[in-house]
C-alpha cells in the first residue's frame, strides 16, 4: 500500500527516509524532534522493514505493492515472558465456514488500511519508537503490524463493527442472519436476499459511528465474490480457490528451492482444507517434507538451497496440484461421517505423529527420546 517496488529493490530492505516521510504524510507515524527524544524518552525500539507482495487489483490484475511492518520485537518477547497469548479464536480452520455457500446472498465489508485505523494514545507513542536508515527517530501513531497483540485488537474492533453481542451493547447489535464472519480486517454476513439491505445499512452505520472507512472495492453485496482465499459462489453452492491463489500453486518441475517448496506445501494443504480433499492420500509427501523441516531447523540446508524431491514425492505433488485447482460442491448437510486419521512414526532418535482429522486439519506433534 505505501508505493509500488522501485527497479532494483529487494523483497526485504529497512526503512528509506522517503518511505519514512510517506508514512508521516499520512499520519501513520511521526518524526521526533531531538528536544522531545529528551524530554519523552524513548521507552522501547523496534525494527521497521518493508516487504514487497503481490496485491490483486479490482480488476483481477496481480500488482506488486511495498508494504511496511514494525517488528515490535522487545513488545512480542515480554508478552510471551508474562504468559500472554492472543485469543484467535474466531479463526476457525477454512472447512468450518463452507457450508455458508448455501445462503442467497453475502454482505462483504472490508476495511481501508486495516490495522492503521486504530489509533496508539499519545502517551504510549514512545513505546512504538524505530529508525530510518539515516537514523531519524519516528513513533508510531497507528497500530503496527508486527505487535503480537495486533491481530486480536483488530478481530475485536471488526466485530464491534459486526455487531457482535459479546462486545456489543443489545442496541447496537447486529440483526439476524444465516452466518456473520469476521476475519480481522473483513466481514462477510450471508443472508437471504430479503435482509440484505438491512444488514447493509446497520454496518455502514456502525462504520459511521466510529469513523471507520470501508475500502469501497471490496464492500459490496454479491453471489459470487472472493473471500478468505476462496471463491464462493452461492448460486452453484460451490467454492474453488481465488484465481490469486491458483495462479500460486504450480506443478513442481526442475529444480526446487526449500523455500519454494514451504510455500507450495502451505498453499495445497489449505487448498485441501477448502475442496475436502483427504490430506491423508498425500501422507508421504508430508512425511517427506518434515524431514526437510528437520533439516532446515537443524541448519543442514538453507531457505534458498535447492532439495532433492524423490520422484515418488514428485508425483504426489504433481497430483496434489492437479487437485487443489478444482472445485468442491459444498453438500447441503454435513457428512455425519467424522472419522479421523493417526500416522505414528519412531526411530532410534525419536518418535512422531500426523493427525487428519475429518476436516482436513492436520496436526503434528514428536520429539527425541530423552537420555532415559
Amino acid at each position: 500500500f505505501m508505493r509500488k517496488p522501485e527497479p532494483g529493490d529487494t523483497k526485504v530492505s529497512r526503512l528509506a527516509p522517503s518511505d519514512a516521510e510517506q508514512l508521516c504524510a499520512t499520519a501513520i507515524c511521526r518524526k521526533v524532534p531531538r528536544e522531545e527524544a529528551e524530554s519523552r524518552p524513548t521507552e522501547a525500539l523496534s525494527a521497521p522493514f518493508t516487504v514487497v507482495q503481490d496485491k490483486e487489483a479490482a480488476d483481477g490484475e496481480i500488482k506488486k505493492e511495498r508494504r511496511f511492518i514494525l517488528w515490535t520485537h522487545l513488545h512480542n518477547t515480554t508478552v510471551a515472558r508474562n504468559g500472554y497469548e492472543p485469543d484467535l479464536a474466531d479463526l476457525k480452520h477454512i472447512s468450518y465456514f463452507l457450508p455458508d455457500v448455501h445462503a442467497e446472498s453475502a454482505v462483504l465489508r472490508d476495511l481501508e488500511l486495516s490495522f492503521y485505523q486504530i489509533e496508539i494514545p499519545d502517551a504510549a507513542r514512545p513505546r512504538f519508537r524505530f529508525h530510518d536508515t539515516d537514523g531519524n527517530l519516528y513513533e508510531m501513531c497507528r497500530l503496527p503490524m508486527g505487535h503480537t497483540g495486533s491481530p486480536e485488537l483488530m478481530q475485536i474492533a471488526t466485530s464491534v463493527l459486526s455487531g457482535d453481542p459479546r462486545y456489543c451493547l443489545k442496541q447496537f447489535t447486529a440483526p439476524k442472519a444465516a452466518s456473520r464472519r469476521v476475519w480481522i480486517d473483513g466481514i462477510r454476513v450471508c443472508t437471504n436476499h430479503a435482509q440484505t439491505k438491512t444488514q447493509e445499512e446497520h454496518l455502514d452505520r456502525a462504520a459511521g459511528a466510529c469513523h471507520a472507512t470501508w475500502k469501497s472495492a471490496d464492500s459490496r453485496t454479491a453471489r459470487k465474490y472472493d473471500f478468505l482465499g476462496v471463491t464462493w459462489d452461492h448460486d452453484a453452492k460451490t467454492v474453488t480457490l481465488a484465481s490469486k491463489n491458483k495462479a500460486r500453486i504450480a506443478q513442481p518441475q526442475g529444480p526446487m528451492t526449500f523455500g519454494a517448496i514451504e510455500k507450495l506445501m502451505g498453499r495445497l494443504v489449505f487448498a485441501a482444507g477448502v475442496l475436502c480433499l483427504p490430506l491423508a492420500r498425500y501422507y508421504f509427501a508430508m512425511k517427506w517434507w518434515r524431514r526437510q523441516i528437520n533439516h532446515f531447523n537443524r541448519g543442514d540446508i538453507r531457505y534458498d538451497d535447492n532439495v532433492d524431491v524423490p520422484p515418488a514425492v514428485r508425483v504426489q505433488l504433481t497430483q496434489w496440484c492437479q487437485e487443489a485447482h478444482g472445485t468442491y460442491s459444498v453438500p447441503a448437510q454435513p457428512h455425519d461421517e467424522r472419522k479421523s486419521t493417526l500416522f505414528v512414526d519412531a526411530s532410534l532418535q525419536g518418535w512422531g505423529a500426523v493427525l487428519v482429522t475429518h476436516r482436513q486439519q492436520l496436526f503434528c506433534v514428536g520429539e527425541r527420546w530423552d537420555a532415559h
